[in-house]
């Protein structure tokens, strides 16, 4: 029986403009906070604490940037929604520092920018049994997008 899990398909190879994709292959760019989109449908994460997240940034810095899609020209949140309304709350306080924030990105599809956000929220989080299925639901659509538009090879590992 063969057994992989969501990081074993995104370190796969893909053809993306005739190239291999690298997960590493992210890019910085500095952008205001409000150029970026929040997920549509995130998995379970809720955006709590935001004015303490935020405190911590105007004391001690924000020592992770958000991690960003670039899809069709458009910055999207794969990593970071909090940090990303933490940014939002201190310039919206005056704080003129953060009109313009470290971000990295990567351009890629819509499919991979599912899988990312993904395997980046869904399976570091307590889910409830629906909020699992729905996740399962999500991957197994987004990995069939994505070889059919990315031409994703899935690779498994095998489990004796």
């Amino acid at each position: 029986m063969a057994k992989f899990g969501i990081n074993d398909i995104l370190n796969a190879k893909t053809k993306a403009a005739g190239q291999q994709a690298q997960t590493d292959g992210y890019k910085e760019i500095y952008l205001s906070p409000y150029e970026v989109k929040a997920a549509q449908e995130n998995t379970h994460q809720k955006l709590e604490n935001i004015e303490e997240l935020a405190d911590s940034f105007l004391h001690v810095g924000q020592e992770q940037p958000t991690v960003l899609a670039r899809v069709n020209g458009e910055y999207r949140i794969i990593d970071g929604h909090r940090r990303n309304e933490a940014n939002i709350l201190n310039l919206e306080r005056g704080h003129k520092e953060y009109e313009k924030v470290l971000y990295r990105f990567m351009d890629m599809s819509e499919a991979m920018y599912e899988l990312r956000l993904l395997a980046g929220n869904g399976y570091t989080q307590e889910l409830t049994a629906y909020e699992k299925t729905r996740l399962v639901e999500r991957t197994k659509a987004a990995l069939i997008r994505a070889k059919e538009e990315d031409g994703l090879e899935i690779q498994a590992k095998c489990v004796i």
